[in-house]
Formats: structure tokens, C-alpha cells, sequence
């Protein structure tokens, strides 16, 4: 089941087979998948250079990495504080040129500052639930809509919310903090009110709507988590609010990475349901529009 890949997200549904072969340790594997997918979308060549880099990094080849850093810089694109770590975790020495990229990434968030999220609401007809949606990295909110909007046929008013930090592409993200929580703050002020409300999202988006939840960053009665999970530490649970998880059977990273997550859930005495979706990579599953609204009752149900 290959889900909604849509035009801005069919590049990050293709990194499952990076992903795979990082796995299996086939790095050269790994390479040539992503070189077909810089070709492919040229309009993700930051994004796909990073984890180009880190290939590299992989194969022993550092040099080849830093010339592909480069290219970015050169480029007029950037990496983010994020980005530029995790090369530097892997042991890349970036020399001038990770300030450089890390100075850019900092402009961008600066900029963001001084901008307003932009929020879609759809009202549902006797709605019985409230979904803040927040949408992958790299994805707009309107293509999240656009998989969202049929759920309120089901009784669910849908707000989504697109973050006003872009990435070296332009595309938006959820990679400062404070902002993304400033951002899901706007979405939770314009949600019509007078029923319980979930915060979802998927990937990127799904790390934020949960740990907003549980650590009481944001208000909600539950919480939706799709093809993602936060990463240790970053859930508090301080508020056990009730969710849910979806999980890919052919996303292995993130599933491992919702495995651990639900057990930490379940050891802290949290109810968290587990959709494990048969075939779906790193996507919404297709037939959302029915399988949203029985998996919302779910997380807010007592």
C-alpha cells in the first residue's frame, strides 16, 4: 500500500529504500538511490545532498562528502544546525564550511520569526473531534490538507498548520523548537472549539504533536502520531495524554523508532493504541479518509 505520495512528498517516500539499504549496510546500494533521487528532484538537492553526505560518510569516502557540502554552499542553499550534526556525528570534519552552513541556517530562523503560520480550517457538520494537523518535513500544509480534507466528512473539523522555518530548499520544517511550538499554537487558536481536540501529524510533524501533548507544551486531549514518533527524551510525559500510533510495515526506521517510543508509553503508564498498516512505507495510509476517524475515536475515547 503505497498511501498519498504526493508531488512535494513522492521524494521523501523514496528514501524508504535508502533506508532499507542503510539496513542492510549496502551503502554503495544506498548511494546510487540517492544520486537517482537528486536527479529526480533537483528541487530537494540540499535535503538530498545531506543524506548524500552521510552515505558518503558511510563509504569512507569524507572527501567526496565535503565536495557535495560545497556544492550546497555554492549552490546559495544551506543545512541546517540539525543537518550539519548529524554529518559531524558521523565524523565528518566540515572544516569552514559547517559555520558557513550553520550561519545560514540561522538566518532562516531569524527570518521565521518575524513571520505568521499559515492555518486552513475545514468545519465538519456535527463534528465530535478537532484534528490540529501538522504536516511532514519538507511537505506543505495544503498537500496535507489535501489527504485530510475527506476525514471531515466523518464528523472531524481539520485545521492544518504549515511552519514558517523553511529548509535549504525552501520547503517548510519543524527544526527550531520554540517556533514549531509557537506555529502549533496558531493552528490550536484557530480550531473551532466545543469538542475534544488531537494533535496529529505524520513524520517530522508526528515527533512534534506528541511530545507537544505529553509534555503539556499544548493543550489537547489526544494525540496522533503517523510514520513518526519523537525521539528519546524529547516526551516528557508529563501529561499522560491518550494516542495513537501508525506504523508502517515497510518504513523500518520509524517503526523501530515508534516500538521504542510505545514501550516507554506503556512503562509510564500511558494508553497508546498501535496501527501497524501492512505494505505502507513512509506515507499516510490510502485509505485514510476511513481509517482517521475509528483510529481519533480511539485516542480520545476513556
Amino acid at each position: 500500500m503505497t498511501g498519498h505520495a504526493t508531488r512535494s512528498s513522492q521524494a521523501w517516500v523514496a528514501a524508504t529504500d535508502v533506508t532499507r539499504a542503510y539496513l542492510a549496510e549496502d551503502f554503495a546500494q544506498a548511494l546510487s538511490i540517492t544520486d537517482e533521487l537528486v536527479r529526480r528532484f533537483p528541487d530537494r538537492f540540499a535535503s538530498l545532498s545531506q543524506l548524500r553526505a552521510e552515505v558518503l560518510v558511510r563509504l569512507g569516502r569524507p572527501d567526496d562528502a565535503r565536495a557535495t557540502a560545497a556544492a550546497v554552499f555554492d549552490a546559495g542553499k544551506w543545512w541546517s544546525g540539525r543537518q550539519v550534526a548529524s554529518l559531524e556525528d558521523e565524523g565528518l570534519d566540515l572544516g569552514e564550511l559547517g559555520p558557513a552552513l550553520r550561519a545560514c541556517g540561522l538566518e532562516a530562523v531569524e527570518a521565521a520569526r518575524g513571520l505568521r503560520a499559515a492555518v486552513e480550517v475545514r468545519e465538519a457538520r456535527r463534528a465530535w473531534v478537532t484534528a490540529v494537523v501538522l504536516h511532514m518535513y519538507g511537505v506543505l500544509a495544503a498537500e496535507t490538507m489535501e489527504v485530510w480534507e475527506p476525514v471531515a466528512a466523518a464528523g472531524v473539523h481539520v485545521v492544518t498548520v504549515e511552519s514558517t522555518l523553511t529548509d535549504g530548499d525552501g520547503y517548510p520544517c519543524w527544526d527550531e523548537r520554540d517556533l514549531a511550538l509557537r506555529d502549533l499554537g496558531a493552528g490550536i487558536a484557530a480550531a473551532p472549539g466545543g469538542v475534544p481536540l488531537v494533535l496529529a501529524g505524520a513524520s517530522q510533524g508526528a515527533g512534534l504533536a506528541a511530545s507537544a501533548a505529553l509534555n503539556g507544551e499544548a493543550s489537547a486531549d489526544g494525540w496522533l502520531a503517523v510514520v513518526g514518533a519523537p525521539q528519546p527524551r524529547v516526551a516528557r510525559m508529563e501529561r499522560l495524554v491518550p494516542g495513537a500510533l501508525v506504523v508502517g510495515g515497510d518504513d523500518p526506521l520509524a517503526a523501530a523508532n515508534q516500538r521504542v517510543f510505545h514501550d516507554a508509553l506503556r512503562a509510564a503508564g500511558a494508553r497508546c493504541a498501535w496501527h501497524e498498516v501492512s505494505g505502507l512505507s513512509h506515507d499516510y495510509p490510502a485509505d485514510w479518509a476511513d481509517r482517521a476517524p475509528k483510529i481519533l475515536l480511539r485516542a480520545i475515547e476513556t
